[in-house]
């Protein structure tokens, strides 16, 4: 193949000046501080049979794609993050991350996992992330590092994530944003093989949880779907509800389904699976009317000579999404069938009309 490289080797050391086309790489490999390095968006450089990159030069430019092949363990060392149009996996090992390194057009995980021992993976807005996904080919993000996609618009994002504890285990998750407002913004994610500490479920839950963090995201809904592996099930997986943690309490998706939980949120945070009798009550007290959501939906309580005639609802965006009149001074149930979200109550009374902001979980 072609060849328009000029290339100084020294021993482990290597020193590039000029443009790469193509150029295979069989032993350790670093570009050291100052060594401006140019590949060309049709350049590809391989690294195989075990070999490692350091990089501690921020005066490089890879528009190209950067290959890791083998069956060897690799890394990707040094002081200077690394930043690629392309990156490719064909490893059936590990290429450990022990710098940041930052994909621009292209993920593809042909065979291997990206370990995120200590450095984090950074994708761009427009990254794709494409390959075959299973426990041998995927991203293990369960140690210190992260893994961060940028998000510029509402759309499907899929994360081909996993774990390397006591074994591998590929437990992706998506995020589908129906709406929401958009600056800078990113989502993080990192997953743990085991109980979330803040599970009190004593019988029937998974023994895995997914952090999921976003900024510059807001007003949004967003529909999450996780999967986990037959071994994170503990106890009778029938009686397992997805849920979220919000800081403060448990709040419930839908119930499990083909070893997955999922629903739709505003908020993202740490999820897992876990019994019904885990999500706790909240209340909102007026001076007329206690009102308090649980899993079944809601539970009004008349305070005294108070009348409720009507109840409605409205979500986010204004429109009436329940409504049903009462004409009763007794406390009563209303089951009602929403997704999790911020809505608007409005209570109708013999006495006056007033609204309030509840949580449905």
């Amino acid at each position: 193949m072609k060849d328009h490289t000029k290339v100084f080797k020294s021993g482990l050391l290597l020193v590039c000046f000029f443009t790469f086309y193509t150029q295979a790489f069989s032993q350790y490999v670093i570009i050291h501080e100052g060594v401006p390095v140019k590949l060309s968006n049709k350049g590809t450089l391989n690294f195989s049979n075990g070999t490692s990159l350091t990089n501690n030069s921020s005066m490089c430019a890879f528009n190209g794609t950067f290959m890791f092949s083998g069956s060897k363990e690799q890394s990707i060392e040094g002081s200077q993050k690394l930043v690629v149009a392309n990156l490719t996996v064909n490893n059936s090992n590990l290429v450990n991350l022990f710098l940041d390194v930052e994909v621009a057009n292209q993920l593809v995980l042909n065979s291997g996992v990206v370990n995120l021992i200590q450095k984090s993976l950074y994708l761009r807005e427009n990254a794709l992330i494409n390959g075959s996904f299973n426990e041998n080919s995927m991203i293990a993000a369960d140690s210190t590092g992260s893994l961060f996609k940028m998000i510029k618009s509402t759309g499907y994002y899929f994360l081909p994530v996993g774990d390397l504890y006591d074994g591998a285990d590929y437990s992706p998750l998506s995020l589908n944003f129906k709406s929401g407002n958009f600056s800078r913004a990113y989502v993080k994610i990192n997953l743990k093989n085991r109980k979330h500490p803040k599970n009190a479920s004593q019988t029937d839950f998974i023994k895995r949880y997914w952090s999921v963090w976003s900024k510059g995201i807001s007003g949004f809904l967003c529909e999450v779907r996780f999967n986990y592996v037959i071994d994170d099930i503990v106890g009778n997986e029938e009686n397992v509800y997805g849920a979220y943690w919000n800081m403060t309490k448990w709040s419930m998706l839908n119930k499990s389904i083909d070893h997955s939980i999922f629903g739709n949120v505003s908020l993202l945070s740490d999820f897992t699976g876990a019994e019904r009798n885990t999500f706790s009550t909240t209340k909102t007290q007026t001076n007329f009317v206690n009102i308090f959501v649980n899993e079944n939906g809601l539970h009004l309580q008349a305070l005294d000579n108070i009348m409720i005639n009507k109840v409605e609802i409205y979500n986010k965006m204004g429109q009436m999404v329940f409504s049903k009149s009462i004409q009763s001074s007794d406390n009563f149930d209303l089951a009602i069938n929403l997704n999790p979200d911020l809505y608007l109550i409005k209570i109708q009374t013999n006495v006056n009309s007033f609204s309030n902001k509840i949580f449905i979980p």
